[in-house]
């Protein structure tokens, strides 16, 4: 019995941690989001997720790569 409650203790965790996300992929998850926008050829919906990004997360390590996409997509309308 009490393998069984805690093999469902870890499931509950595990289910949080999806239903809730981890707060440290964020960046991540707008990154590649404004990247899906952009190959779609939504340009002004990337460029709002990119300076998002930017803004809110400036010390990640997408936020260079974001920048350097802003510059690529400054011809783009």
């Amino acid at each position: 019995m009490t393998t069984m409650r805690s093999l469902r203790s870890i499931l509950c965790v595990l289910a949080l941690f999806l239903l809730v996300g981890c707060p440290n992929n964020e960046p991540t998850l707008l990154f590649e989001n404004a990247h899906y926008e952009e190959s779609m050829s939504n340009w002004a919906n990337a460029k709002t997720i990119y300076e998002d990004l930017i803004t809110r997360f400036p010390e990640s390590k997408e936020a260079p790569l974001a920048r350097l996409r802003l510059e690529g997509l400054k011809d783009k309308q």
